[in-house]
């Protein structure tokens, strides 16, 4: 299974989510934690069985991304599948 990233359309919404197939199993997007005079912060939700959906906290979106790429590649692991096709 090919998965990819897609931009996020609903209302209030700035990231994009990682869709495997049909099903959305990650997103990352900007975290509205952090303060006015704060540097911008970003969060990582993966959405799979086994995973902890706490949402993590990155100092780009790229991490943010490259998070939940690795989250989903173990759980792909974990199933006996892979990303790879």
């Amino acid at each position: 299974m090919m998965a990819k990233w897609e931009r996020q359309t609903k209302p209030y919404q700035i990231g994009e989510n990682y869709r495997l197939g049909r099903v959305v199993v990650g997103s990352a997007f900007h975290s509205w934690t952090s303060g006015e005079d704060e540097p911008q912060e970003y969060g990582s939700r993966v959405e799979l069985p086994g995973i902890k959906t706490k949402k993590k906290i990155h100092l780009t979106m790229e991490d943010a991304k490259m998070r939940v790429e690795r989250a989903v590649g173990v759980w792909l692991g974990w199933v006996g599948l892979d990303n790879s096709n």
